[in-house]
């Protein structure tokens, strides 16, 4: 589901939301959305070299849980993931 920034605008308040931004630290250390937290992707993902391409693949359950409980995320979250995109 994807939402506007008009939804989000109406909603930042709202304490069963979780922003997370994914991307690049220096970026969200230049500018970010009120309340979002910095979620490195390293942080939810097992990177395989397979020859010249880099797959991801999710790490065990146990440690997406715990990367998300330190984020505050809970069975009653409504989580938004914000990306930045560039070039």
């Amino acid at each position: 589901m994807l939402v506007t920034v008009d939804w989000l605008a109406e909603h930042l308040k709202d304490p069963s939301l979780i922003l997370l931004q994914i991307g690049d630290k220096k970026d969200y250390d230049k500018g970010h959305v009120p309340g979002a937290q910095f979620l490195e992707y390293e942080s939810i993902s097992t990177p395989h070299n397979h020859g010249v391409t880099l797959m991801l693949e999710l790490p065990p359950v146990e440690q997406l849980v715990s990367v998300f409980e330190k984020l505050g995320v809970s069975n009653s979250s409504h989580v938004i993931c914000i990306s930045e995109r560039t070039g």
